[in-house]
């Protein structure tokens, strides 16, 4: 298996987010007044540990 690519290492978790909205958005076409809220959320692999910072988050 290789590296994960660090294209996106410098980016902040919220702008990720952000990113990620905005292009399911676009590909259900939705537009985003019509959207009240949204709930994102991350699993954990074995052995993982919690990123409790990251785990909450929200923007409004």
């Amino acid at each position: 298996m290789s590296a994960p690519s660090t294209v996106l290492a410098n980016t902040p978790a919220h702008e990720l987010g952000a990113a990620v909205i905005k292009g399911v958005l676009e590909r259900a076409g939705v537009e985003a007044g019509e959207v009240d809220e949204v709930i994102l959320g991350q699993g954990l692999q074995a052995g993982g540990r919690h990123g409790h910072r990251r785990q909450r988050l929200r923007t409004q």
